[in-house]
Protein backbone atom coordinates (compact mmCIF):
# COMPACT_ATOMS: atom_id res chain seq x y z
CA UNK A 1 0.00 0.00 0.00
CA UNK A 2 1.53 3.47 -1.06
CA UNK A 3 1.54 6.41 1.70
CA UNK A 4 -1.90 7.54 0.44
CA UNK A 5 -3.58 4.54 0.99
CA UNK A 6 -5.18 4.24 -2.75
CA UNK A 7 -2.41 2.38 -4.39
CA UNK A 8 -1.00 -1.30 -3.88
CA UNK A 9 1.87 -1.38 -5.16
CA UNK A 10 3.90 -4.61 -6.22
CA UNK A 11 6.44 -6.05 -4.06
CA UNK A 12 9.29 -4.44 -6.20
CA UNK A 13 7.48 -1.33 -6.08
CA UNK A 14 7.07 -1.42 -10.14
CA UNK A 15 2.93 -2.19 -10.81
CA UNK A 16 0.77 -0.03 -8.55
CA UNK A 17 -3.09 -0.83 -8.40
CA UNK A 18 -5.67 1.91 -7.96
CA UNK A 19 -8.09 1.16 -5.54
CA UNK A 20 -9.68 4.30 -4.80
CA UNK A 21 -12.39 3.85 -1.56
CA UNK A 22 -12.82 -0.20 -2.46
CA UNK A 23 -10.66 -0.84 0.31
CA UNK A 24 -12.46 -3.15 3.29
CA UNK A 25 -12.32 -4.69 6.34
CA UNK A 26 -15.40 -6.81 5.57
CA UNK A 27 -13.68 -9.84 3.95
CA UNK A 28 -10.31 -11.21 3.47
CA UNK A 29 -8.64 -13.91 1.97
CA UNK A 30 -5.27 -13.32 3.31
CA UNK A 31 -4.96 -10.61 5.96
CA UNK A 32 -7.09 -8.38 7.08
CA UNK A 33 -8.71 -6.71 3.99
CA UNK A 34 -9.62 -7.32 0.72
CA UNK A 35 -11.09 -5.07 -2.18
CA UNK A 36 -15.02 -4.50 -2.15
CA UNK A 37 -16.64 -3.88 -5.71
CA UNK A 38 -19.92 -2.67 -4.87
CA UNK A 39 -23.25 -3.53 -6.61
CA UNK A 40 -24.90 -0.09 -6.70
CA UNK A 41 -21.99 1.29 -9.13
CA UNK A 42 -20.31 -0.29 -11.74
CA UNK A 43 -16.66 -0.42 -10.62
CA UNK A 44 -13.64 -0.80 -12.03
CA UNK A 45 -10.27 -1.19 -10.50
CA UNK A 46 -7.44 -1.52 -12.90
CA UNK A 47 -3.42 -1.70 -13.33
CA UNK A 48 -1.16 -0.96 -16.03
CA UNK A 49 1.69 -3.41 -17.07
CA UNK A 50 4.06 -2.43 -19.46
CA UNK A 51 4.90 -5.51 -22.04
CA UNK A 52 6.45 -6.35 -25.17
CA UNK A 53 5.25 -8.66 -27.98
CA UNK A 54 5.20 -12.33 -27.70
CA UNK A 55 6.01 -11.75 -23.50
CA UNK A 56 3.93 -14.64 -21.44
CA UNK A 57 1.76 -13.11 -18.72
CA UNK A 58 -0.01 -14.83 -15.81
CA UNK A 59 -2.45 -12.79 -13.85
CA UNK A 60 -4.94 -14.34 -10.81
CA UNK A 61 -6.73 -13.13 -7.79
CA UNK A 62 -9.09 -14.46 -5.56
CA UNK A 63 -12.58 -13.57 -5.49
CA UNK A 64 -15.70 -13.86 -3.02
CA UNK A 65 -19.30 -13.23 -4.55
CA UNK A 66 -22.36 -15.07 -4.79
CA UNK A 67 -23.06 -16.22 -8.68
CA UNK A 68 -19.98 -15.24 -9.98
CA UNK A 69 -20.55 -11.49 -9.48
CA UNK A 70 -16.86 -9.82 -10.51
CA UNK A 71 -14.49 -10.67 -12.95
CA UNK A 72 -10.90 -10.19 -13.79
CA UNK A 73 -10.46 -8.67 -17.43
CA UNK A 74 -7.48 -8.41 -19.15
CA UNK A 75 -7.39 -6.41 -22.30
CA UNK A 76 -4.63 -3.71 -24.68
CA UNK A 77 -3.97 0.06 -24.76
CA UNK A 78 -7.10 1.55 -26.13
CA UNK A 79 -7.92 0.94 -29.39
CA UNK A 80 -5.61 -2.36 -28.81
CA UNK A 81 -7.62 -5.73 -30.29
CA UNK A 82 -6.99 -7.78 -27.30
CA UNK A 83 -9.69 -8.78 -24.47
CA UNK A 84 -9.57 -11.83 -22.46
CA UNK A 85 -12.29 -12.27 -19.52
CA UNK A 86 -13.02 -14.88 -16.60
CA UNK A 87 -16.01 -14.73 -14.23
CA UNK A 88 -16.13 -18.11 -13.03
CA UNK A 89 -13.23 -19.32 -10.88
CA UNK A 90 -12.12 -22.66 -9.16
CA UNK A 91 -12.78 -23.00 -6.20
CA UNK A 92 -9.95 -22.14 -3.02
CA UNK A 93 -8.59 -23.54 -0.60
CA UNK A 94 -10.57 -21.15 1.23
CA UNK A 95 -14.61 -21.58 1.72
CA UNK A 96 -16.72 -18.91 -0.34
CA UNK A 97 -13.58 -17.77 -2.32
CA UNK A 98 -12.96 -18.83 -5.95
CA UNK A 99 -10.08 -18.30 -8.08
CA UNK A 100 -9.66 -16.78 -11.08
CA UNK A 101 -6.93 -16.72 -13.90
CA UNK A 102 -5.86 -15.86 -16.91
CA UNK A 103 -2.76 -17.03 -19.09
CA UNK A 104 -2.26 -14.54 -22.44
CA UNK A 105 0.86 -14.06 -24.68
CA UNK A 106 1.26 -10.76 -25.86
CA UNK A 107 0.31 -10.63 -29.47
CA UNK A 108 2.56 -9.13 -32.36
CA UNK A 109 0.31 -5.73 -32.23
CA UNK A 110 0.71 -2.04 -31.08
CA UNK A 111 -0.12 -2.97 -27.42
CA UNK A 112 2.78 -1.32 -25.15
CA UNK A 113 0.43 -1.51 -21.94
CA UNK A 114 -1.20 -4.69 -20.56
CA UNK A 115 -3.98 -3.29 -18.73
CA UNK A 116 -5.30 -5.56 -15.62
CA UNK A 117 -9.10 -4.35 -14.36
CA UNK A 118 -10.86 -6.12 -11.45
CA UNK A 119 -14.75 -5.16 -12.60
CA UNK A 120 -18.54 -5.54 -10.99
CA UNK A 121 -21.24 -5.23 -12.97
CA UNK A 122 -23.31 -7.65 -11.50
CA UNK A 123 -26.34 -6.94 -9.22
CA UNK A 124 -24.23 -8.41 -5.85
CA UNK A 125 -21.13 -7.11 -4.14
CA UNK A 126 -17.63 -8.74 -4.99
CA UNK A 127 -14.30 -9.11 -3.05
CA UNK A 128 -10.95 -9.36 -4.29
CA UNK A 129 -8.11 -10.17 -2.69
CA UNK A 130 -4.30 -11.89 -3.20
CA UNK A 131 -3.82 -10.54 -6.64
CA UNK A 132 -0.88 -11.98 -8.63
CA UNK A 133 0.85 -10.40 -11.66
CA UNK A 134 3.49 -12.92 -13.23
CA UNK A 135 5.54 -12.52 -16.45
CA UNK A 136 6.66 -16.34 -17.55
CA UNK A 137 10.28 -16.06 -18.41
Amino acid sequence: MDDSGQFILSSDGQYSLNIGSALSAGKAYIGERSLKLSRKTEQNVSALIPVQPGEQWVVSVKRKSPWFNGALVLTGDEGAHFYKEIRVGLPSAQHGWDSLSLQVTIPDADIRNLQVILRNGGRLNAWFDHLVIERVE
